[in-house]
């Protein structure tokens, strides 16, 4: 049974991916911030920054693009880490502009912010489109 509401949408299965993708982009500037230039855990930092920069953007500006895309898996990939490869330094770039310039900080939660603004969308446009693969 499809879910009617919004909200059922969101908190049903079917969404289960927006969900592990909004606590992992609102949890890396936190984990950013606790881990600052300690030694021992500064591979985890890179591990999570590798994602974050290259796989994140572009997976949550895909899935608001394409709904029920037929890519495989390589596909997928490939087009998360182009379409991340733009967004990032579109935000840098409209960051530069802003009171708050380009800073460690101010690039992390921008582009926390943005990625969570595209999952957003992505979300609704699954939900609105669900009546049309019924």
């Amino acid at each position: 049974m499809e879910p009617k509401r919004f909200l059922d949408f969101l908190f049903s299965k079917k969404s289960m991916w927006f969900w592990g993708a909004f606590a992992f982009s609102t949890m890396t500037p936190i984990i950013f911030d606790t881990i600052r230039n300690n030694a021992g855990f500064l591979f985890i930092r890179y591990i999570i920054s590798i994602i974050f920069l290259l796989y994140l953007p572009g997976f949550s500006f895909r899935r608001s693009l394409f709904i029920d895309s037929n890519f495989s898996f390589f596909e997928r990939l490939v087009l998360d880490v182009v379409m991340s490869l733009l967004i990032v330094p579109t935000v840098g770039f409209i960051l530069n502009y802003t009171p708050w310039g380009i800073s460690e900080y101010s690039s992390t939660y921008g582009l926390s912010i943005v990625i969570r603004l595209l999952l957003i969308a992505s979300v609704f446009r699954a939900y609105i489109a669900q009546g049309e693969y019924i």
